[in-house]
């Protein structure tokens, strides 16, 4: 099991942001302990279209089941699924990899399968990580979202 820490965005405004991939819940929780201590003295996303930011309930820890990776993997690479329907964003977390060309083949046969994204577009994503990141590390991550607040103009249509 691999963990995933994202907080959850309105879809109106961008996809959900991916901000850790961890091999244990315990990790997983202490990173999103500190992000939500960081983020409580100023929350990047606080202002969101037709819903109301709750940094306690959207900074969540989900589980990606589909895992490649080697237990000793310092880095892997994470499958996100985004689907644009009806001028709103979503992001799914598919898999992990522990190579890019095995991501790629995992995208090249999902793109295959029904996608869950009606009425809209979707597109997959290939993200390298470092698995188990330092707290550091995740505060950094979590830093940069100050700096680069939602604004819909980046996201691929």
């Amino acid at each position: 099991m691999l963990y995933i820490l994202s907080r959850i965005l309105s879809p109106y405004d961008a996809a959900d942001v991916f901000i850790g991939a961890f091999a244990t819940f315990q990790k997983a929780q202490a990173a999103r302990k500190a992000v939500m201590e960081l983020w409580e003295q100023g929350d990047p996303y606080s202002k969101q279209s037709y819903r109301i930011a709750d940094l306690q309930a959207d900074l969540i820890i989900s589980e990606i089941t589909d895992i490649r990776l080697d237990d000793s993997q310092a880095f892997g690479y994470i499958v996100s699924e985004f689907c644009d329907s009806h001028s709103m964003l979503t992001r799914s977390f598919l898999s992990a990899h522990s190579s890019h060309e095995d991501a790629e083949a995992f995208v090249k046969r999902h793109k295959l399968e029904e996608s869950p994204c009606i009425g809209g577009i979707f597109w997959h994503d290939i993200l390298t990580t470092k698995i188990n990141p330092e707290l550091i590390d995740v505060l950094h991550i979590a830093n940069r979202a100050n700096r680069h607040k939602i604004n819909r103009q980046f996201i691929p249509a």
